[in-house]
């Protein structure tokens, strides 16, 4: 009698229009397959992404909305044409498609087939959301199954968050494995009596090949140029991005080109690229002459491709603590600037680096967790 394979729900965040967010979501359903199980996306979509419901929730929700609101209405088309873009992706590469989405009341019905739930990766018990998500990703909802985590992240400002976080750390206790993203997180968590692994993000634990299947030689910004890449938290302000984009401008000689849809980097004076989806976002970093980033994906990205970049710190305080970890572990501290440092351009400069030694153990390690982990949460002996 031929063995039933066993079904993994993934929660993940794959309903946005993050690049980075999408792309990791890729990249753990992908190796959860390779593991040799059914891995289907939980098709969740947070209130906070749902443009139906909220259709400017991105603009008004957040600091600046009248500027946000003004870029909202100006650019509509092109907002619609990323999200397209966006929709596509997802269809091809999660097998989901964008009118099936679900919100939080659905979730007991919809991960009622699954024999596992992996929640993971990327900043999913950030609670500095204002609505459901975060419960959903503690899987604060009637379900019948276990359930494990993969690179979770708490996000920026930890210790901001702590008592938030500490009410929810029975939720956490339920999972039978649990592994976050960074160090900070590890430790936060044994403080409190669970135990946790840092792991790498999924877009780094894949084969280097997972990714050089997308990279191409056509260009689709013609002739060199400057990636600026980045978004703004509690520990980082566009404000320091940009000018470390034009200081970089400057020094090269070259225009600086900005996929991200927000009017502090529309509106800085760069060539925005706005029909923008994840692989058109590879193929950007691919081809950069310089990445300027204050993004962990977009720092990842960077050195998976051999671009050169400068991880950019901003003048408010302590880097996030997720790219320090980040470069740390890729021996790339050297990378770190704030905007109005001195910058070692030689040492920007060079493409001569190869992270694929760097990363090998670290990816057998996560590897080896994640299986351990699914074999762990499918074993009725551990109920």
């Amino acid at each position: 009698m031929e063995k039933q394979v066993k079904r993994i729900g993934l929660m993940t965040s794959h309903a946005s229009m993050n690049f980075g967010g999408l792309l990791q979501a890729y990249a753990l359903k992908e190796t959860i397959k390779k593991l040799g199980y059914e891995c289907e996306m939980v098709n969740y979509k947070p209130e906070v992404h749902d443009l139906k419901k909220h259709p400017l929730q991105f603009v008004f929700g957040r600091k600046g909305f009248f500027k946000k609101g003004f870029y909202g209405v100006t650019h509509y088309k092109a907002l619609k044409e990323r999200m397209q873009v966006i929709s596509s992706f997802r269809k091809k590469y999660y097998e989901v498609d964008d009118s099936s989405f679900f919100g939080f009341d659905q979730l007991p019905e919809a991960c009622s087939k699954y024999d596992l739930l992996c929640v993971g990766s990327d900043q999913l018990w950030n609670l500095n959301q204002k609505d459901n998500e975060n419960r959903a990703y503690m899987l604060d909802f009637e379900h019948h199954c276990p359930a494990i985590s993969y690179a979770i992240s708490f996000g920026d400002g930890l210790q901001k968050k702590k008592e938030m976080i500490e009410a929810s750390l029975p939720l956490v206790q339920a999972f039978r494995s649990v592994s976050v993203r960074e160090q900070e997180g590890k430790d936060f968590l044994a403080e409190h009596g669970i135990s946790s692994e840092v792991v790498l993000d999924p877009t780094l634990m894949v084969d280097p090949e997972f990714w050089n299947r997308f990279r191409t030689k056509k260009r689709i910004v013609k002739g060199k140029y400057i990636l600026v890449y980045g978004f703004e938290n509690a520990s980082q302000k566009y404000a320091d991005l940009i000018r470390a984009a034009k200081k970089m401008s400057e020094i090269l000689d070259l225009p600086v080109v900005n996929p991200i849809m927000t009017p502090d980097l529309a509106y800085a004076g760069f060539k925005n690229y706005t029909k923008c989806g994840p692989l058109h976002f590879l193929n950007l970093v691919d081809n950069a002459e310089m990445v300027v980033s204050n993004s962990f994906h977009g720092t990842i990205f960077s050195a998976l491709f051999g671009t050169p970049f400068i991880s950019i710190k901003s003048d408010i305080g302590s880097m996030d603590p997720r790219k320090v970890n980040l470069l740390h572990m890729l021996n790339m501290e050297f990378r770190m600037y704030g905007p109005d440092e001195r910058w070692d351009m030689n040492k920007l400069l060079s493409d001569e680096f190869d992270i694929t030694d760097r990363l090998l153990s670290y990816r057998k390690m996560s590897l080896d967790y994640l299986s351990n982990a699914i074999c762990k949460g499918l074993d009725p002996a551990d109920e």
